[in-house]
Order: structure tokens, then sequence, then C-alpha cells
């Protein structure tokens, strides 16, 4: 099983029910989403969504032949580019947020038919924005 694979596995066994904005900070599996967790995710975030401003979007694969990316390759190509962290909740923390603004699972909803570029950008800046940074 690839890394995207186990990482949706996961992802759809967490449920809308497992995050919750409140007092500004994000709880996640009963632990505190720290202060350097929120900015790495708000980061990751910005990151991804810059690249899909400038390398384009795509659905159906990670990245396209030509260079672009869907919702959660965007995530992944930006983590990449980012100071690494090895906890592995940082590098979920994005996936999870994302996934609760939109209310699924981010590859089925990234690869709905009737999605549009402009629904993936205001889901991406609604993340950002419910984390406390700018969108």
């Amino acid at each position: 099983m690839d890394f995207n694979t186990a990482n949706d596995s996961y992802l759809m066994r967490l449920g809308k029910d497992k995050w919750d904005v409140k007092n500004n900070r994000i709880t996640y599996c009963d632990e505190p989403l720290t202060e350097a967790a929120m900015q790495y995710t708000i980061e990751n975030l910005k990151s991804a969504l810059e690249l899909l401003e400038s390398e384009g979007w795509c659905q159906g694969e990670m990245e396209s032949a030509d260079g672009r990316f869907c919702s959660s390759g965007a995530i992944t190509k930006a983590q990449c580019q980012e100071e690494y962290y090895t906890d592995r909740n940082y590098r979920l923390f994005p996936y999870v947020i994302f996934q609760a603004v939109v209310g699924m699972n981010i590859v089925n909803w990234n690869d709905d038919e009737d999605r549009t570029y402009e629904d993936v950008a205001s889901a991406f800046k609604e993340a950002i924005y419910e984390l406390g940074g700018q969108s």
C-alpha cells in the first residue's frame, strides 16, 4: 500500500467529529494542536494553494504529466518543499483540516466530476481561515 492510499484510509476513519475549532485551537484525537503544529499546517496549506495557483490543478492523479496537482498532491508536494517534521501528526494535520472543511475524503472530493478549480481554491482558503491564517 502506497503512502497516499494508507493516508486516505487513515483519514477516512477519523470522521469530522475528531476536529473542533475552539479558542483558536484544533483538538485532534484528544491531543491539542500546538501553536507550532498550527503554524506548520497554515504554512503547508498556503504553500499547497500557491502550487495550485502557479502549476495548475488536476483530477485523477496526484501530479499530472504536465506538472499540475490535485488537492492532496499539492499538500504532499508542499510538505516536500518545507522543513520536514518527523512527527506523523504534523504531516497529517493539513489533510485532516482540509478534509474536515470539505466534509469528505479529500481525493473523492477533488475528483468529483462537478468540482472546479474555484471550489478547490475556496476550500484551501477556508481551511487556512479556520486555523486563524489569512486567506
